[in-house]
């Protein structure tokens, strides 16, 4: 029994000399691996690395789209007002005189003339012949019963109805002023051109008086 149990414990010594643990001891190993720049260790070697694939779906490229520019403004065409002599719109003078007092630059002087009876909605228009580099004011008053008087400035044109509105006034009261000071219209072209100039009532009704001016 005792040479049993004897040769029993020499055979456990032989195999745990032989195996010994399967465990590894973290104390003991080599240290890291130190891979170059753009390489990773994958446990045995320093391999290339690779970059994941980005999540989610690609991003789509966005186009940006220019909104498209408002058409210009042309002068439209409109029932005529009744033209009459500027002696019969005497009473609106005294108005028109004010305003260009009030807004001309040194050394302008009328050019034109025109009046006329309107009702509400209706046009009376004249021709200027503009200088190249000379400037240009429009005033206009009405007479009581005008409510907005408006005053266009468009170049005449070969074309019906394609006249694009060039100045206009911005007020809404009986009397309007194109080309207020300190600035007026200047005409830039290297040469002479028509001109049209629009009177339009566009609420009320009465005698209006304009006039234009050069500097």
């Amino acid at each position: 029994m005792n040479l049993r149990f004897l040769a029993l414990g020499s055979l456990m010594a032989v195999v745990s000399g032989c195996g010994g643990s399967n465990e590894r001891n973290p104390n003991v190993g080599p240290g890291p691996v130190t891979c170059p720049a753009g390489q990773s260790f994958d446990g045995q070697q320093c391999v290339a690395s690779v970059s994941p694939p980005p999540s989610g779906n690609p991003t789509t490229p966005t186009t940006t789209t220019t909104p498209p520019e408002p058409p210009v403004p042309t002068a439209t065409p409109g029932p005529s007002a009744t033209p009459v002599d500027p002696s019969l719109a005497a009473a609106a003078a005294p108005a028109v005189d004010a305003l260009a007092k009030q807004h001309l630059p040194a050394g302008a002087k009328p050019i034109a003339t025109l009046a006329g009876q309107f009702a509400t909605g209706q046009m009376l228009e004249s021709q200027i012949q503009m200088q190249s580099g000379r400037c240009y004011t429009v005033v206009g008053a009405g007479l009581p019963g005008v409510e907005n008087l408006d005053l266009q400035l468009a170049p005449v044109s070969p074309m019906p109805n394609v006249s694009p509105i060039l100045a206009q006034d911005s007020t809404v009261a009986p009397d309007a002023v194109i080309g207020q000071k300190p600035n007026c219209f200047k005409w830039a072209a290297p040469f002479a051109a028509p001109m049209r100039v629009i009177v339009r009532v566009s609420a009320g009704q009465g005698l209006a008086l304009v006039r234009v001016y050069e500097s």
